[in-house]
């Protein structure tokens, strides 16, 4: 573990106040205090107990961490940190990917770098928490310190890359900090978002065009053949989610390589571990599970997190329409204002009236020979460019 030492004065309001943080690397997210955690990321579905679970059972191939800045006892900022040895042509698909594949078997070096990163394989979003009070000045210059341990640690370590990976709504703030590190900046993939104003579902399909409205009724025409349950315990069915998983995951035309596999456990320490944050949603059809959506949830928000379903039955019976669709439902009962539907399969995804929000990959290599190769080349490591659907679906993506 490295320390920040040489720590910068930021000025606080008025400049009476100034704040000299202390950057470290933490082996676990347990050393910030939930609290701390908590008052920095208020409401976040992604709350601190589910960094916390996954540190247990992370992805393969994964180390998770976390970066903090201090002073004295008070936490003024935290992120959490992966680190990975990565394919660059993890964001290729079809037959590039393919070509990658090649290189890969034949030259894996080539195609592999080591990856210290801020966020979390587990996320489709990188949100950094700060202390409320700092002003947007102070945020930045405190991020900037973080990139710097970042850096430090990375080095100690021999990784190749830096990355802070799927920075969303605060990539306008936190970009000069991250242009003076010299990162450069490509699209990762983007979240389906759909807010929840309706009062009723009926309300909801209403608001939907005709055509739309009329072929989501025609998808939850198998609802009386279901048995629909929602529950936040997996107790007796632990042993199933994981192969359905897999069986979804296995129908996907995109491969997103390590950042798509999972714990064969995480199911099991989610549900155990988070309490009401998070929801299973349960399709049966007779004593058979048919499908699962695991939901994580807040006050405001409700992550549609992971899904999986038997095949071809799952497919025949509409069950991703019913389980979005009751997600929805779910979210107008309990006053939730926002459903996250996650990355991919967007076509479908906007069906059901969400947008689309745009997800940066930020990165840099410590070899500045690497990176200005790797720069001269980042189109190819663009994920909306490399996704035939998403791109013809980028122009509608909001900033």
């Amino acid at each position: 573990m490295t320390a920040f030492t040489s720590a910068r004065a930021i000025a606080g309001s008025g400049g009476a106040v100034g704040y000299h943080p202390e950057f470290r690397v933490l082996p676990s997210i347990a050393q910030i205090p939930k609290a701390a955690w908590e008052e920095m990321l208020p409401g976040e579905p992604e709350c601190w107990d589910f960094f916390r679970t996954v540190e247990n059972v992370p992805p393969p191939g994964f180390t998770l961490s976390a970066i903090a800045a201090f002073e004295d006892d008070r936490i003024l900022a935290a992120v959490p940190v992966f680190g990975i040895e990565y394919r660059l042509d993890t964001p290729l698909q079809g037959k590039a990917r393919a070509a990658g594949q090649w290189l890969y078997v034949r030259w894996p070096r080539l195609v592999t770098r080591s990856v210290m990163g801020l966020g979390s394989p587990m996320s489709d979003s990188c949100t950094i928490g700060f202390a409320p009070h700092l002003l947007p000045f102070q945020r930045r210059r405190i991020f900037s310190g973080l990139l710097g341990e970042l850096n430090r640690e990375a080095r100690a370590r021999g990784t190749s890359i830096l990355a802070v990976k799927s920075l969303g709504s605060q990539a306008e703030q936190l970009a000069p900090s991250l242009e003076r590190h010299g990162f450069h900046r490509v699209t990762n993939l983007p979240v389906v978002a759909l807010p929840v104003r309706c009062r009723s579902m009926d309300e909801y399909l209403f608001s939907l065009p005709k055509k739309t409205r009329t072929y989501m009724q025609r998808k939850m025409r198998s609802v009386p053949e279901l048995r629909i349950e929602l529950r936040t315990s997996a107790a007796g069915i632990e042993e199933q989610l994981f192969p359905l998983f897999e069986n979804t995951r296995n129908q996907s035309k995109s491969r997103y390589g390590e950042f798509e596999d999972l714990n064969r456990d995480l199911f099991k320490q989610v549900m155990g571990e988070l309490g009401d944050k998070a929801c299973l949603m349960l399709c049966w059809k007779g004593d058979r599970l048919m499908s699962f959506l695991l939901m994580l949830v807040a006050r405001d928000r409700v992550i549609g997190k992971y899904i999986g379903m038997v095949y071809p039955e799952g497919r025949d019976l509409n069950l991703y329409f019913v389980m979005a669709l009751k997600m929805i439902e779910m979210a107008i009962e309990r006053g939730i204002g926002r459903v996250e539907m996650g990355v991919t399969t967007y076509q479908t995804k906007l069906l059901f009236g969400g947008h689309m929000e745009r997800r940066w990959l930020y990165y840099r290599c410590l070899n500045r020979f690497q990176d200005a190769a790797i720069h001269a080349f980042d189109f190819l490591f663009d994920f909306e460019r490399n996704d035939a659907d998403l791109s013809r679906l980028s122009a509608k993506i909001r900033n």
